[in-house]
């Protein structure tokens, strides 16, 4: 007896075909989106301005004298100096015993402390103002837990003249932090910036600001 052959629906077919094509076509959707998230999330991630940018900042007095708040003055506000294993603390009397890249960072911090724009502005090299504006002003910054960390140092020649290259972790803390020197971190809050400092035959200068990301 002949083996009867049931015919082939081609519109069945068909169907079937156009509702797998849909399914990939919404398959490829999510992974794409997916992709983009995961890729937008590293960015964030990896970007050295951080994410969060909403902080509640202090009303500015360009006429305060922070060493009329007594609680700062009751905290550390001494700088501790690090190469390696010892540290050690830093105070007025140690200006003449330090090396010159360690005074140079002293200096820094001071500007900082004192809301010196001049000579803040002026610890900066001509590298520095091709990708960074100078600071108009900004009031005495509330500074302690003042940590300088040297990370590595490094000399070479350039045009016949030494220049010598210290790499420097700065930590601190801003206590009633008003924004005007720094809008990327909260009061009372550390958030670690990495320095390259130069020195051209006595000419020191920062180089480069590395601000970390907060983890």
């Amino acid at each position: 007896m002949d083996r009867q052959t049931k015919p082939i629906d081609t519109r069945e077919k068909n169907k079937r075909r156009i509702i797998a094509v849909f399914f990939g076509v919404c398959l490829l959707l999510v992974l794409g989106y997916g992709l983009m998230g995961l890729s937008s999330w590293l960015t964030a991630r990896d970007n050295q301005e951080d994410y969060r940018t909403s902080y509640i900042f202090f009303e500015p007095d360009y006429t305060m004298n922070i060493y009329d708040d007594i609680e700062y003055m009751e905290l550390n506000r001494f700088i501790t100096f690090s190469d390696g294993p010892v540290a050690q603390i830093l105070d007025e009397n140690s200006g003449d015993l330090l090396d010159n890249d360690v005074a140079f960072m002293v200096h820094y911090i001071q500007s900082i402390i004192a809301g010196d724009a001049e000579a803040y502005n002026a610890c900066f090299s001509e590298k520095y103002y091709t990708q960074n504006q100078p600071l108009e002003r900004f009031t005495m910054q509330k500074l302690y837990n003042i940590t300088l960390t040297r990370t590595e140092t490094e000399a070479e020649e350039i045009n016949g003249k030494t220049c010598t290259y210290y790499g420097y972790e700065v930590d601190y803390m801003i206590r009633h932090n008003n924004g005007t020197f720094r809008r990327d971190l909260g009061s009372d809050s550390i958030r670690t910036q990495y320095l390259v400092i130069s020195d051209r035959e006595g000419d020191w200068k920062i180089d480069q600001v590395i601000t970390y990301s907060y983890s």
